[in-house]
């Protein structure tokens, strides 16, 4: 049922059907405990993502809040309620995080700062 409108969504989004003033969707699922670094999150289907540079991810990282503080960002989580309850510490935790995206943290944390 979810997950499958969920990935509907982003289907529709791709084809040009759907949400049409997102630039940017991107779709987590929240069934992974291992700590990961938000690139590796993102691109992690693009080859290239391991040769970036440092400097070439926080520039990328950047054209991305920008997009997100213009709306134009889509964030579809899949399994968002098998987390439970987020706490203090947890958003806590996601703000700290989110000034490094090549710091690895868990989906939770990643989920608790959107």
């Amino acid at each position: 049922g979810k997950s499958t409108v969920a990935a509907k969504i982003v289907q529709e989004w791709s084809n040009g059907k759907l949400l049409d003033n997102i630039s940017c969707c991107l779709f987590l699922a929240a069934g992974s405990e291992e700590p990961i670094p938000l690139n590796r999150l993102i691109w992690d289907e693009y080859g290239d993502v391991s040769l970036w540079t440092d400097q070439e991810i926080k520039e990328i990282y950047g054209y991305l809040q920008v997009l997100g503080k213009e709306g134009r960002i889509a964030v579809i989580i899949d399994g968002l309620d098998e987390f439970g309850t987020f706490t203090q510490k947890d958003v806590n935790k996601s703000a700290r995080a989110a000034t490094d995206p090549t710091h690895a943290v868990d989906i939770k944390t990643v989920c608790a700062g959107i």
